[in-house]
Parts: structure tokens; sequence; C-alpha cells
């Protein structure tokens, strides 16, 4: 499998990053085919960064899963857009036979939990979550969706769990 990730890759090894310059930290995010860390990038000054590392099992199910991921990845190397994370690299781990894909950490949590708690704080100060701000967070998403769509991709994993914010969104 290994072996195999690295030739679908080929065309993306100045993405790729060592293990070494990465710590995996809590546990943020998890679905069928990944969990999600919150990490550290030692190499650039301890940066938070989010690190997707995909679980053994999704990797076994062969070439279909293989294709995906490299289209993924071919993916966040070319989008580039405000409301998407900005993509860092990813990591082959022969140690662990991981993938993982490393993304920039956005520290307000998922629109899952602003909209679960109803409130996120800015500066220490709380922030209601009112219908007048759930259309506005709908409008950004609808933005970003039509951005991937001109690009000519289909986002068929859209889901507020997923999706990290940050101060200015």
């Amino acid at each position: 499998v290994i072996s195999l990730m690295k030739a679908l890759l080929s065309n993306y090894q100045e993405f790729q990053r060592k293990e070494y310059e990465f710590t995996k930290c809590q546990i943020i995010s998890s679905g069928s085919t990944s969990l999600v860390y919150r990490g550290i990038d030692k190499k650039n000054n301890d940066n938070p960064v989010a690190i997707k590392v995909l679980k053994k099992e999704y990797l076994k199910f062969g070439e279909i899963s293989l294709c995906s991921l490299s289209r993924e990845i071919a993916n966040l190397t070319s989008l580039k857009h405000k409301y998407i994370a900005d993509f860092i690299g990813y990591v082959i781990s022969e140690k662990e036979s991981e993938i993982w894909i490393i993304t920039k950490y956005y520290e307000f949590g998922s629109l899952y939990d602003i909209n679960l708690n109803g409130y996120f704080y800015m500066d220490n100060v709380k922030i209601d979550i009112d219908g007048a701000m759930k259309t506005i967070i709908a409008t950004k998403i609808a933005e970003v969706m039509d951005y991937i769509h001109s690009c000519g991709i289909i986002n068929r994993d859209l889901k507020t769990s997923i999706r990290q914010t940050e101060k200015d969104w």
C-alpha cells in the first residue's frame, strides 16, 4: 500500500513532509475513514495544525481508496479560498502504515460545535448564534461550495463536524 501511495502522489512530492516534523495531540474529530488530531508543526514555530490520519482499514480497501486519497490531495493542492483550510502537506508514515493530511488548524472548533452550543467566544467575548448569524454562515458555505464546483469538484463530504472555523469567518 505504501509503495503504491508513493507512486500515486509522485506529482505532489513538494508537499510531502516527514512524520518527525509533527506531533499529534488530542483527537478533535473522527469519521468512518479517518481520525483528525490537533497537532503541532515543529518545523514552523510549533504552529497548530489539523492532522487527518486515514484509518488503516480504509487504506486496505485498495485501489479505489488510494485513488480517492490521491484525488483529495490533488484538490487540496489546487484549491485556494479564504474558507478552505490551507493545505500544508501530507505524510506517508511507513512505521505506522498511515497517511496523514496536514492542514491549518482553526481554533474556534467546528460549525457543529458552534451550532450545538449556540454561541462561541471571540477575544473572550461570548457571541450568540442567532438566525442572522446562521444565515451568514450558510451564505459563506454556499460561497465556498460555488467556488469548489467552479473548479470542477463535487464535495461529497459536506458536514458541519469537519468544517473548522476561525476568528474572522
